[in-house]
């Protein structure tokens, strides 16, 4: 006779969702799964897999013992990663990305695990900033700041506006720079959390949280161009409770934006299009995130090859955009006329539809902003896996150059990872020179934008 399995409830996960006011549909949002399995991992009918393990961590900054994953006496051997082991990605989610991704922009930037990013990042001075945006404050702000973190438990009006300014400020940095302003952002980052950790009347704390979540996905912003994939996806997740704190839709739409792009990263469109489902349900007030929205939607059925789709959504995006504002891209989203440009040009190139690819990056170019340099470096990378695709290799090479030269500059994996595809395109011409000569172009600007490490920006 078979002895029936005793279940376990979960009552450490139970009682810290419960203290926090959090129901079991908002951890389920958070995470990317349902209500009903939240609630099954809470009664014991089932436990988390490492993955969502993972990210429930990260999502209550609690450990897995914590949270009732492991037992303290006697954890099981290799069923969690501790905290000194380095896996950047959950096992099968690193596994897919290091068969996708080119071999030298393959891993995450951070050379250290992912306990010792985090005490780094506990150490970073609130006032050391490498690109620092409180000399956009008046003289005494940063002053401010530093009493009301070392003195003062209540936040003012003015402390508050000061920290939406440095937060307004990295936004626009961080769409060109990512390894600079790093550290000035985990400080950042460091300040608003110690304010909001105290208490504060319900107002404060609702404009505090909501700082707190931009900045949490301007972190993700950045790990997502370190190739932390992991590590993005927490930040994210925490800007998307910090959000639904602030009632602040518009936020939480852009954070599962933002999660649908990580699913993209990883061959997983299906994945994507579940969260940009749920965003759609939410009343965002600015059309310029919708649109963008619909750009991602058409980005997934690209990657699924269903070109009805794709065009159903591009041509959403295409009706948004007459009424977007170019000043009111609180978020960062970049959307604008050459944005929409560009991904219906990436679209293409999924659909293996290069004629139509190199029409639409054209006017992406002609359309892009001057100052948008990351931008402007994947729109010449995406042209010249186009020409590429049309059996002008000589013309890939070009632009592909010209694509390496903005990425020295601006410093993003990201970019690369688009020149990587355009390599991949020249594979007819293998054994030409000039092949070989761009090879060793991509690797020395490879080296260039890894000779600092991220810990030594900690």
């Amino acid at each position: 006779m078979m002895r029936r399995e005793v279940k376990q409830p979960n009552e450490k996960l139970k009682y810290q969702r419960e203290i926090r006011g959090w129901s079991q549909k908002k951890i389920g949002m958070s995470i990317g799964t349902s209500k009903d399995m939240v609630s099954r991992w809470e009664t014991g009918e089932r436990s988390p897999g490492r993955f969502y393990q993972e990210k429930l961590c990260a999502l209550f900054q609690l450990s897995a013992i914590e949270l009732g994953f492991l037992e303290p006496p006697k954890a099981a051997e290799g069923s969690i990663a501790s905290p000194s082991e380095s896996s950047a990605l959950p096992v099968s989610a690193q596994d897919q990305s290091q068969k996708d991704t080119p071999r030298e922009t393959g891993g995450p930037v951070l050379d250290l695990s992912r306990r010792h990013v985090l005490k780094g990042m506990l150490q970073v001075a609130c006032t050391t900033l490498v690109l620092s945006p409180y000399i956009m404050l008046h003289a005494d702000a940063p002053h401010q700041l530093e009493y009301h973190l070392t003195h003062s438990s209540v936040v003012d009006a003015s402390v508050l506006d000061d920290l939406d300014n440095v937060t307004q400020r990295y936004w626009k940095l961080s769409q060109n720079f990512s390894f600079e302003v790093f550290s000035g952002v985990i400080g950042h980052f460091q300040t608003v959390t110690a304010l909001l950790h105290r208490s504060q009347p319900v107002s404060t704390a609702k404009r505090l949280s909501e700082i707190a979540g931009e900045v949490a996905q301007i972190i993700g912003k950045i790990l997502f161009d370190f190739h932390e994939y992991d590590l993005a996806w927490s930040y994210y997740a925490f800007s998307l409770s910090a959000a639904q704190t602030a009632g602040n839709a518009d936020l939480w739409a852009v954070g599962l934006g933002r999660m649908s792009l990580l699913h993209i990263e990883k061959h997983q469109p299906q994945d994507a299009l579940t969260l940009l489902v749920a965003s759609q349900k939410l009343a965002i007030q600015q059309s310029g995130t919708r649109a963008w929205l619909a750009c991602i939607q058409a980005e997934a059925h690209s990657q699924l090859e269903d070109l009805e789709a794709f065009t159903r959504a591009i041509e959403r995006a295409e009706s948004i955009a007459p009424e977007v504002l170019s000043d009111n891209d609180r978020y960062a989203t970049g959307f604008s006329p050459s944005r929409l440009a560009g991904y219906k040009g990436s679209g293409y190139l999924q659909l293996k539809k290069a004629d139509l690819a190199l029409g639409a990056l054209q006017t992406a170019e002609s359309l892009v902003n001057s100052s948008s340099l990351r931008r402007k470096s994947v729109i010449l990378a995406d042209m010249g896996t186009a020409y590429a695709g049309l059996g002008e290799g000589q013309k890939a090479s070009e632009t592909a150059y010209q694509s390496l030269t903005i990425i020295r500059h601006v410093r993003s994996l990201s970019s690369l990872q688009r020149v990587y595809a355009l390599r991949a395109a020249l594979q007819p011409w293998e054994t030409a020179a000039w092949v070989h000569e761009l090879d060793h172009h991509i690797h020395e600007v490879y080296k260039e934008i890894t000779a600092e490490p991220v810990a030594s920006l900690l």
